[in-house]
């Protein structure tokens, strides 16, 4: 996948499914490992059936966020199961869950190539629902799924 003159997204036809996630406030508090979690599952990704490509960025606060692409939701479970694995042998007292904050949108349109698009949004998301950092990013995914392209939350 060359995504060379923009991004993956605009260069996959639809319908697939993206996976956007990262590390939650958690993981800065695990001692001993040397990779994030969204570290082992950014390696995972391109071993499992069914994926289509991946980026990464980091936000305005130099946290990173991720990006899987996949062919179908069987492809994305399966990947996600195999993540759940992997989380289990290297965190045995924490869930997948815990680790990663992962948002899954099915794209039904074409990508349109955007210039100086970018993750922030129009408008402050509200926070009222989710006060929180991790919250913030729940409250911003309707605007990152619009950065990819049309896209229906799951």
């Amino acid at each position: 996948m060359n995504a060379q003159n923009g991004t993956v997204a605009e260069s996959l036809t639809p319908p697939f499914v993206a996976a956007i996630f990262s590390d939650t406030a958690i993981v800065r508090h695990l001692e001993g490992e040397g990779r994030r979690p969204s570290d082992e599952m950014v390696s995972m990704a391109p071993t499992q059936s069914g994926f289509l490509g991946l980026e990464t960025s980091r936000d305005e606060k130099g946290r990173w966020l991720s990006v899987c692409y996949w062919r179908d939701m069987a492809a994305y479970n399966g990947w996600r199961n195999a993540c759940v694995d992997r989380m289990a042998a290297i965190y045995p007292d924490a869930h997948l869950e815990s680790l990663c904050q992962i948002r899954v949108a099915t794209v039904d349109r074409p990508v349109q190539p955007q210039r100086r698009k970018h993750l922030k949004a129009d408008t402050p998301a509200p926070t009222s629902e989710h006060p929180d950092k991790i919250g913030r990013l729940l409250n911003a995914f309707p605007a990152i799924a619009e950065f990819f392209g049309h896209a229906h939350v799951r």
